[in-house]
């Protein structure tokens, strides 16, 4: 354990493991301590027992559930957004992704308020307010693209992006050698705000659409349409939940001679007496760096931050439904205004097809910010959503807001997960802390 290293990382949560897994690849010494017997730290991917064994510490879960090596549960899951950043991230490393299989989450739901739907494929769960499903192919995506007016317009678009080089474009005038891409997309008669919406949503540069010629970005847009991640949805989920990521990247840190280890008695992070952190002791001995990155619970008293809310979880076993409302994966947004609430719930259920849980079972996890004295409660509409719950755990999380002064220590205290659904402020949390530690661009925005 005496020994010296470029930088030492405290916990192995998903920015953590990313970050060593980036500075691996760069030939930096990198040492991983986590004082868990598993990795993932705060959110880790863990089985039945386990999860049992953290809420209801010496007992054991139901005798008629399936056996507990048959579930891979997260403790806070978040889904990735296709062609985003965190998505990015991940592309940059090849060799991460060697070890990964990324499913579609295939069921995307928003609430609406009453009167009641008649389409199959609206949910009312009778709390005033009903559920209604988010389109994920291209003929319907374009009602939440453009207005309604424009939708015919949007479709004809992307026919012509999906059979692009081989349309007739003489008949539509378009010489995409010479014309921006704006300019391609207002020969089918779309507005400025549509133009603007499917910059946004297919992540193309805004200046680069505007100043050059559009085959660029048609060809681009053409293998996200063929992306075998894209269709049918927008967001993905490892296999495995996303303990599996932080496997690989440990991984390819043990390929870059970087060292990780769990179990490992963290006393404190050292500082000179110019205030610069120098390393970290254990109870084996002092391990040297001039960096050292962590989470929260690793951060020195005083150092934690101002608590800024807190969110309540709640992680519940449900046999799987017969009506095929809920099978297989998705996400549930259920609007604040539609409950009485400020802020709204959010559910992300998964089961055999993400290798989570065993045919005939579905995890979900349910999410709020906390508003009451009784945070579990405020759970309750999407529990009564659910049904069939047959192990439920709930857990309260404080969310504190950085120490922006601490980098000038050369500590840097990792965000905890917030209550967005999605890895988005995560990767952003990664590029920053690589580009100031590194001084170099992750130049994912290229990819």
């Amino acid at each position: 354990m005496d020994e010296n290293y470029d930088v030492i990382i405290l916990g192995t949560g998903i920015a953590e493991s990313i970050l060593s897994c980036l500075f691996s690849c760069d030939g930096k010494k990198i040492l991983v301590l986590d004082q868990n017997s598993y990795y993932g730290s705060e959110s880790p991917s863990v089985d039945l027992k386990l999860l049992h064994n953290m809420f209801y510490a010496g007992s054991t879960p139901r005798d008629k559930l399936p056996p507990s090596k048959e579930w891979c549960i997260d403790l806070i899951p978040k889904l990735i957004l296709i062609n985003k950043k965190f998505f990015k991230i991940l592309q940059s490393l090849n060799r991460l992704n060697d070890f990964q299989i990324y499913k579609s989450v295939n069921h995307h739901y928003i609430s609406q308020r009453n009167p009641q739907p008649s389409k199959k494929s609206e949910i009312s769960p009778n709390q005033g307010f009903y559920l209604q499903k988010i389109p994920n192919t291209i003929e319907t995506l374009g009602e939440y693209i453009v207005n309604q007016e424009e939708n015919e317009k949007f479709k004809n678009f992307f026919y012509y992006i999906q059979n692009y080089k081989t349309s007739k474009q003489e008949a539509l005038k378009i010489d995409p050698e010479r014309s921006t891409f704006i300019d391609i997309l207002k020969i089918f008669g779309l507005s400025e705000s549509g133009i603007y919406n499917i910059i946004c949503v297919f992540s193309l540069d805004k200046e680069q659409c505007e100043t050059v010629i559009g085959d660029w970005a048609l060809i681009k847009l053409q293998q996200q349409l063929n992306s075998p991640y894209l269709m049918p949805s927008f967001r993905l989920y490892p296999n495995y939940g996303l303990g599996n990521i932080i496997e690989s990247c440990t991984r390819i840190n043990a390929i870059f001679g970087s060292t990780t280890i769990l179990s490992a008695e963290v006393d404190k992070v050292i500082f000179n007496d110019e205030n610069k952190v120098i390393g970290v002791r254990t109870y084996h001995g002092i391990a040297q760096a001039p960096i050292v990155i962590c989470n929260r619970s690793y951060a020195p008293k005083g150092k934690k931050g101002r608590l800024v809310k807190r969110i309540v979880r709640s992680i519940c076993i449900i046999e799987d439904r017969d009506s095929g409302n809920y099978n297989d994966s998705g996400y549930i947004y259920i609007k604040g205004n539609h409950i009485n609430r400020e802020n709204s719930i959010q559910i992300i259920y998964l089961g055999a097809s993400h290798c989570v849980s065993p045919e005939g079972y579905i995890v979900a996890c349910c999410s709020t910010v906390v508003e009451t004295d009784s945070p579990e409660k405020e759970l309750q509409v999407a529990h009564d959503l659910l049904g069939n719950i047959v192990n439920q755990y709930v857990k309260l999380y404080e969310i504190y807001e950085n120490d922006l002064t601490l980098s000038d220590s050369n500590l840097y205290v990792v965000n905890d997960f917030d209550e967005i659904p999605d890895l988005e402020n995560t990767a952003e949390e990664i590029q920053k802390i690589y580009e100031i530690i590194s001084k170099k661009s992750l130049f994912v925005d290229n990819i």
